[in-house]
């Protein structure tokens, strides 16, 4: 996200899905699916925690699809 309206004050990282607590580079975008990607190497300590940074969320609507692959 490049900036929300009213909330410029929180940075470009606000709306970011993190990957184990942290902020990642998705990349570029793929824009015959509106599509980013992440590679990274599996932790064996737990489950894989996925979090969208959001400050404000009775204002939430809509959904998030995050397709995870192995790589081979």
């Amino acid at each position: 996200m490049d900036g929300v309206e009213g909330y410029e004050g929180y940075g470009t990282d606000l709306l970011d899905l993190m990957v184990g607590g942290n902020f990642v580079n998705w990349g570029a975008l793929d824009t015959t699916g509106h599509k980013y990607s992440y590679s990274l190497v599996p932790s064996t300590s737990g489950p894989l925690a996925l979090k969208i940074y959001d400050i404000y969320y009775p204002n939430n609507a809509g959904n998030i699809l995050v397709d995870i692959f192995a790589q081979v």
